[in-house]
């Protein structure tokens, strides 16, 4: 009766984020080197810059080993909506195949 489609995830947007990572660093070094470190020397006297940057690789290290994940509770609401889409399109589908009996 339910067919449950397989969840297949998209590694495009891990590709995406990996990418801007790698092309932001590569900016970061080259603006260094040709600036006499100009922005290294900004973060390692900016105190506010260095707690943001220790937040995040704290974060990231953590998020390995323990995902952070905000969870979306169903509610009878949302299920009752699911189930009349399901059910409109169990009625769509029944007719199509009426229809298609009677060409045939």
């Amino acid at each position: 009766m339910f067919r449950f489609k397989k969840i297949k995830f998209d590694r495009t947007k891990t590709i995406i984020a990996f990418i801007i990572a790698i092309i932001v660093s590569v900016i970061y070094f080259v603006f260094n080197s040709y600036n006499e470190n100009l922005l290294m020397n900004f973060i390692s006297n900016n105190l506010w810059i260095q707690t943001i940057v220790i937040f995040l690789t704290i974060s990231s290290l953590i998020n390995i080993f323990y995902p952070f994940t905000i969870r979306k509770e169903l509610n009878k609401k949302d299920l009752e909506f699911e189930l009349n889409k399901f059910e409109e399109k169990l009625k769509e589908d029944e007719e199509f195949r009426k229809r298609c009996e009677g060409i045939l």
